[in-house]
């Protein structure tokens, strides 16, 4: 699978010595690689779809190569997101859902609109650019943009060896782990946001009582919602954390009772741009932490 695989991922472990991993970094949307047959469905520019991915992920990840095995997807999130579950939907088979809840079929060539944005990120396979045009040529025959077949195909060629790698990695690690989900967001009032799917998958306290407190001697805002709607201050969760809260790969890997706590970090790209030194330097002295702490008499 050697020349496959690279298409779709590589594994950067520069650690020195043969110890198991306390730290698994995921970097699921750093890919700008298009299949062959991939781009012969694009309905836009190949050099438009190569743009889309989460700018800085991959460099910072390499950065911390020497303290945690590193996955970074090569494959685009265009072809298929890696940070969504594998079931196949109705969102994923083209039905588009209103603000109240109802749903239409999106096929017949209906476009997206900007209130349906969030729910096309929501599938496999993004179906609309953000300026809500198609990503893909229409398939009068099917009157669909993508049938099923074609998802399930994007599933077994790319999904699926990206997710069987990560469970293989967790799988040898040490125990507990700690798994990274390393993404970037365009815009914000956060430099950076913490998510553990609303205190899911690695929990609420620990994510307040120690994450958040780390960054206190930083000059980074740090956002983070976990479970209800308001945190230890009684203050309301802001909606950006609770966008960024944690995707597939957080809530499906994450198991406080195995020893597994996965957390979702979104570095904002305009910090990552004005002080990328200083981000480095954070996270760097960030996983050291997390992994000391994985460590007896730690606090995972």
């Amino acid at each position: 699978m050697g020349k496959q695989r690279e298409e779709i991922f590589k594994i950067i472990d520069r650690r020195i010595g043969n110890k198991k991993p306390r730290i698994i970094i995921s970097v699921p949307h750093a890919g700008r690689t298009i299949p062959e047959d991939v781009k012969q469905r694009l309905a836009i520019p190949l050099e438009e779809a190569v743009t889309r991915y989460d700018e800085y992920t991959e460099e910072i990840a390499l950065e911390f190569a020497d303290l945690a095995v590193v996955q970074i997807a090569n494959i685009s999130k265009y072809a298929i997101n890696l940070n969504r579950s594998h079931v196949i939907d109705e969102l994923d088979l083209g039905v588009v859902f209103d603000p109240v809840g109802n749903y239409y079929p999106a096929n017949g060539g209906l476009t997206a609109t900007p209130t349906l944005e969030d729910r096309d990120n929501e599938r496999l396979v993004q179906l609309f650019t953000h300026e809500h045009t198609p990503v893909w040529q229409y398939d009068s025959k099917n009157h669909c943009y993508l049938t099923e077949k074609e998802i399930k195909s994007r599933i077994k060629r790319y999904h699926r060896p990206y997710h069987q790698s990560l469970q293989s990695l967790l799988e040898s690690a040490a125990n507990p782990v700690v798994l990274i989900d390393l993404h970037s967001m365009s815009k914000g009032p956060f430099d950076l946001i913490i998510g553990d799917g609303r205190g899911r998958s690695t929990g609420s306290s620990i994510c307040q009582n120690q994450l958040l407190p780390f960054f206190s001697e930083s000059n980074m805002l740090i956002g983070y919602a976990g479970y209800g709607r308001r945190d230890i201050r009684d203050m309301p969760y802001h909606h950006e954390a609770i966008r960024h809260s944690g995707g597939y790969i957080t809530l499906n890997y994450g198991n406080q009772d195995r020893g597994i706590y996965a957390i979702q970090i979104e570095l904002n790209r305009k910090t990552c741009q004005d002080n990328y030194g200083e981000v480095i330097d954070t996270l760097k002295e960030f996983i050291e932490f997390l992994s000391n702490n994985t460590k007896q008499g730690g606090f995972f």
